[in-house]
């Protein structure tokens, strides 16, 4: 009687949760607003002879709904490229005002409204998931074999996965080993799943690493060859600085590079770059950053075809010496 009572007055009062599913919602609504509140840093930036970093932070989870760039003029052994904590236990990831000496911010309301329907989508789910498994049990920990089943089933997965990322890890290791013997430099940086990294910390999942930014010192046409022909292995470089000492830098091997769809920035210096090549770097699916460095044999009119792109947002030119005419 009193058993059927309860069930009623439970039918009755949809709304009312069990204790369960109130700390189950306390524990994802906690773990979603750790992913999604504190900034991360996205980028590093550090200049040696005016001893300044530039940290950019983002906020946001799925989406980012704020961006903070803040320029630190620090010593050397103060500057901090990577903190190894994950960004919600560190104090000025949670900050949302100036820290550094220059500041600037980039508000999204629109995203940050997709953001929090995500987030009331992903909790009511998750509540409803948890509300309607406890009613159907007597017990917290009573399960049924399909439960048992399923819960095998996405622990193998997740360890199935962990198994081919770290391979996929140590296959990109041992090839960049290879090419920094021929003259690269590769700087990796996280390239696993946002929440994650945003949860764990990026420093405890060397796995999930891959290469991110090289520096091609020598045999620079052979290498962007190479990179250029696997694509898949380097689908997450951002970043490529070339240099070669004086050597042509050629439609074709700029062509190359179309390749690379996650390429952001591109830096030659001390090159020669015909206004062919100039043609092809505008046509970059994903460039936004160049820098020529010492660089030489192209003319003015390609620079200024160059800076007129709308997709490409900054163009340095370093100790360029001025174009004189057609080369």
């Amino acid at each position: 009687m009193a058993l059927a009572a309860n069930e009623q007055m439970t039918q009755s009062r949809w709304y009312r949760l069990h204790a369960t599913s109130n700390v189950a919602l306390a524990i994802a609504g906690g773990a979603l607003a750790l992913i999604a509140i504190p900034g991360q840093i996205n980028d590093c930036l550090r200049a040696a002879l005016d001893s300044y970093g530039c940290h950019t932070y983002v906020h946001g989870w799925p989406g980012i709904f704020l961006k903070r760039y803040v320029e630190y003029r620090l010593a050397d052994d103060q500057f901090e490229i990577e903190p190894e904590a994950p960004p919600w236990l560190q104090a000025r990831c949670w900050q949302f005002s100036s820290e550094g000496v220059v500041t600037s911010r980039k508000f999204y309301p629109g995203i940050l409204a997709v953001d929090v329907v995500c987030f009331l989508l992903l909790l009511g789910c998750g509540g409803v998931a948890a509300e309607s498994r406890r009613r159907r049990r007597q017990h917290v920990w009573q399960f049924s074999l399909a439960e048992m089943l399923g819960g095998v089933f996405v622990c193998a997965v997740a360890l199935g996965w962990w198994r081919w990322q770290h391979d996929q890890h140590a296959d990109v290791t041992r090839l960049t080993q290879r090419f920094e013997k021929s003259g690269a430099f590769f700087e990796f940086g996280y390239a696993g799943p946002a929440w994650l990294g945003r949860l764990a910390g990026t420093q405890r999942l060397e796995f999930l690493k891959r290469p991110v930014k090289a520096v091609l010192h020598r045999n620079s046409a052979w290498l962007i060859k190479e990179l250029s022909a696997r694509p898949g292995v380097f689908r997450h470089l951002r970043k490529l600085h070339v240099s070669l000492n004086g050597d042509v830098i050629t439609a074709q091997n700029v062509e190359s590079l179309s390749r690379l769809k996650g390429l952001e920035e591109l830096w030659f210096s001390g090159c020669r770059l015909r206004d062919g090549a100039i043609a092809r770097i505008a046509e970059l699916p994903s460039l936004k950053n160049i820098i020529l460095d010492m660089c030489s044999g192209m003319t003015e009119s390609a620079l200024e075809r160059l800076r007129a792109n709308d997709q490409i947002e900054n163009v340095w030119t370093f100790m360029t010496p001025t174009p004189a005419g057609e080369d």
